[in-house]
């Protein structure tokens, strides 16, 4: 069972992602920005991070940086998803340490393949 942490600062996006993952082959964690989501890695270990980018106290990118920098927590895979520009928000998240960037807005089908089958190009 994989176990995926959202974060993001939109419950509505939050329940969305939820309803896209929502069976009993995941197991399903929630931060509300990045403050939290560093602490959850570190107590849950998730297989997967998908992380918003614009947040409160802490940014998606910055969180990411905190994420890929520990060595307790730097094998979860991140998948950023972003409304931000697509360009320099790339960028950014993949020097953060990102695996994957993803546009909102997103295919539901292809974010579950970026879970299921890794990363694929950002």
């Amino acid at each position: 069972m994989k176990k995926i942490l959202f974060v993001d600062d939109a419950p509505d996006m939050r329940k969305l992602l939820e309803a896209t993952f929502g069976d009993e082959e995941y197991e399903i964690l929630e931060a509300e920005d990045g403050e939290q989501a560093v602490a959850m890695s570190l107590r849950e270990k998730p297989d997967v991070i998908i992380m918003d980018i614009e947040m409160p106290r802490l940014n998606g990118i910055e969180a990411t940086q905190r994420i890929k920098a520990n060595p307790d927590t730097a094998a979860s895979r991140i998948i950023v998803v972003s409304g931000s520009r697509r360009d320099k928000s790339v960028e950014r998240c993949v020097a953060a340490g990102a695996e994957a960037y993803l546009s909102k807005p997103y295919s539901p089908l292809e974010l579950l393949d970026r879970v299921e089958r890794g990363p694929g190009p950002a």
